[in-house]
């Protein structure tokens, strides 16, 4: 049997049985959603849907092996094992699970991910539902790096990403369709992987796909806890996947980029040393002919989860994912945070697919390693405070210079930003852009960063010590762009949640939050949305090189920098919204926004 198809059973009659699950578990309709059955016995257990055994849909599901079920409401399945069997009832959205309870005898249980109680909401009943495939455009970039002659190496990744495919589609309704092939020039004095990551994102476009999956050849692949592969977060853009190392196989490669795709859709890591999501890839499991390429149940839940809310026709935003579907996300991840304690994926995934439910619960996901930093990572912490403390004291020297005395608001901005970007320009690379937004925000924030986007905060408390000492505005004076401090504030914060989350997450996250303002005495701004979009354009300009700290320092100013917002003068409830746009989902409003991005991508450094 092929390495992409040893995830499910393995004689011939039951190839067929796969071919209709596959047919089975395509494309909801509305109101239909996922539930997943995970074979924990030793033993294949034998399933059907229908009392009648001559017109059931049938199949055999063998050991560790998972199955996503389609259903509109709750349905009904019958079960055997070696020496007896039983029936139970299935409801949407929940796990299932086998489990010997004796020598040949099974159990369906539910995996309570939701709580202690153990009865689920009740559905009307219901039928599995026939869905078709989601079609997911995909886009192939492999850097200059590669050797091999291109016939080559597409020949060799196209296979890859169809494998892929066959697996996703079956895990959760998505099929891979590539829709164009290039090649991208990866800066090669860059030898840290999240710095790779970010120069892919700022280089290579995602038109005309949804995703690009970018190969990098210029890093060697080691067996242990590296990074093979990443991504900055759920429905983001790029993933980027190292392609060459002295000891890795198609078969790991392949789990690699299984890997990645979950995390596109929103899984975690997993504790589970047979899942796909398990933190420690290339160590050699898929070479065994044994081995199964499957998910653990819960992040297979969260991924259809995900998948449901994509193949929406009117889904454009994380921000659209219900408040409902938050929660049994929230719940999942809760799950996976107890089996694996300290694993940051669980918290970030958590921290962008629930932000909603997060504000209303307490203790929300912020699970703490149980060993304490490396000499490495201790090391790298000093150099980045270090690096810090070099742009804090630049802003120190203008602050405390008479020739600024005279200055405010835009101007004395200005003076500042060339002042830190001179300084920036002057420390390690891997530090200076993290450095530069730390150092302006430490100098600046007037607690509107840790009150709006609390994670990235906490996040700046754990990494820098410097927090306690922000500057009061009796020293700094009062700085502004276009002649508002909250644009300043705007400005400075989505530059550092870029750091964070990525250009795709930041503009989501920073439009939401404004959003959110509709509701408050404050009311909602576009001029507000122009300077997040300003300062996540200039982060991404950073991290592409299309602008470096040394020219920065000489031709920083308001103007140059982000759009006036002369026109911009009115703050908005949500009933003006409404009325005026057709509410946040509305096509106006988007298309609002839409020209707000277009006048910050026109501006004069990024037209060069």
């Amino acid at each position: 049997m092929r390495k992409d198809q040893r995830f499910f059973l393995g004689s011939r009659q039951q190839k067929v049985f796969f071919w209709f699950i596959c047919i089975l578990l395509a494309l909801p309709a509305i109101g239909v959603e996922t539930t997943i059955l995970h074979n924990r016995s030793g033993r294949p257990v034998r399933i059907r849907f229908q009392a009648d055994p001559v017109e059931a849909a049938q199949f055999t599901l063998v050991p560790n092996a998972s199955v996503p079920l389609s259903l509109n409401g709750s349905v009904k399945l019958w079960y055997a094992g070696v020496s007896g069997g039983g029936s139970g009832t299935l409801w949407p959205n929940h796990i299932y699970r086998f489990n010997d309870v004796e020598p040949g005898r099974i159990d369906l249980q539910r995996i309570p991910i939701s709580g202690p109680q153990t009865t689920p909401p009740r559905y009307p009943k219901g039928e599995l539902v026939e869905r078709k495939p989601w079609p997911l455009r995909i886009k192939i970039a492999v850097d200059d790096d590669e050797r091999t002659r291109r016939a080559t190496w597409e020949k060799k990744i196209t296979a890859r990403i169809e494998a892929a495919s066959k697996l996703f589609e079956y895990f959760c309704g998505v099929k891979l369709e590539i829709v164009a092939i290039t090649r991208w020039e990866s800066k090669d004095s860059i030898r840290d992987f999240n710095l790779t990551l970010r120069e892919f994102e700022a280089k290579v476009p995602v038109k005309p796909a949804q995703l690009v999956i970018g190969f990098t050849s210029q890093y060697d692949v080691n067996i242990g806890r590296q990074r093979l592969g990443g991504t900055y977060g759920p429905l983001r853009s790029h993933i980027l996947i190292r392609e060459h190392g002295p000891r890795i196989g198609e078969s790991e490669r392949l789990e690699v980029l299984l890997h990645e795709l979950g995390h596109y859709l929103g899984a975690a890591h997993s504790a589970s040393q047979t899942s796909l999501m398990r933190p420690v890839l290339g160590d050699g499991q898929s070479n065994a002919r044994s081995f199964q390429l499957t998910f653990d149940p819960i992040n297979l839940l969260v991924m259809n989860l995900i998948s449901n809310q994509i193949r929406r026709p009117d889904f454009y935003s994380l921000r659209q994912i219900p408040i409902s579907v938050q929660q049994h996300l929230l719940d999942s991840y809760n799950w996976l945070a107890e089996q694996q304690p300290g694993d940051k994926s669980v918290m970030q995934m958590a921290q962008v697919l629930c932000r909603g439910v997060l504000s209303k619960v307490e203790g929300p996901i912020r699970p703490e390693p149980k060993n304490g930093p490396s000499e490495k990572e201790m090391r790298a912490r000093l150099a980045f405070r270090q690096a810090v403390q070099k742009v804090l004291q630049s802003l120190g020297r203008v602050a405390s210079d008479r020739s600024t005395k005279s200055l405010s608001l835009d101007k004395l901005t200005e003076a500042y930003i060339r002042s830190a970007a001179a300084a920036a320009a002057t420390v390690e690379d891997q530090h200076a852009i993290k450095a530069f937004y730390f150092a302006l925000a430490i100098a600046f924030d007037r607690g509107y960063l840790i009150k709006r986007y609390d994670a990235v905060a906490v996040k700046i408390r754990k990494e820098s010590d410097l927090v306690a000492d922000v500057w009061r505005e009796k020293f700094v004076g009062k700085v502004t762009i276009w002649r508002r401090v909250s644009l300043l504030q705007d400005f400075i914060s989505a530059g550092v949640l870029t750091q964070f989350v990525g250009i795709d997450a930041a503009r989501d996250i920073t439009t939401l939050e404004e959003i959110k303002q509709a509701t408050e005495p404050a009311g909602f701004s576009f001029a507000a949305i122009v300077a997040s979009r300003a300062g996540i354009r200039l982060n991404q300009a950073l991290a592409s090189d299309e602008i470096s700290f040394t020219e920065l320092a000489k031709t920083f100013t308001v103007e140059r920098f982000v759009p006036s917002v002369a026109s911009m003068q009115k703050f908005w409830t949500s009933a003006e919204l409404e009325q005026d746009y057709g509410g946040t989902d509305g096509i106006y409003f988007q298309r609002e926004i839409e020209k707000i991005q277009q006048s910050v991508d026109d501006l004069p450094p990024y037209l060069k």
